[in-house]
């Protein structure tokens, strides 16, 4: 089962999950280009502050960016019950700067 997570959602634990990631660009800039680095905080991991960097695990490799966006890889290591939080780390180009983001609303979810 491959759940790719647009909203806040459940989950069954042990389901394979993935993340997308969007990078936008000002009107007229030129388009973002370079890698989404993918991170999953597990439960022991998720603070208020969602899944803040240093914490959670790397997905996979570096992805590239394809028309401005990028999907992580599939991951099924959810099997502990809580929730998780997924970081996208835009690593930045020679145009825009690098960055970490995660959304409580499109990029948590709960397993049960």
């Amino acid at each position: 089962m491959l759940a790719r997570l647009r909203c806040d959602g459940v989950v069954l634990a042990g389901s394979a999950v993935m993340d997308t990631a969007v990078v936008t660009k000002a009107p007229g800039a030129v388009a973002p280009t370079g890698s989404i680095r993918f991170t999953l905080c597990q439960p022991t991991d998720v603070t208020t502050a969602r899944c803040p960097s240093p914490a959670g695990s790397k997905i996979g490799a570096d992805i590239p960016l394809v028309n401005n966006g990028a999907t992580s890889n599939p991951i099924g290591n959810t099997a502990p019950l809580g929730k998780y939080c997924w970081r996208a780390r835009y690593l930045g180009d020679a145009n825009y700067n690098p960055a970490n983001h995660t959304n409580s609303t499109t990029e948590c979810f709960t397993t049960q």
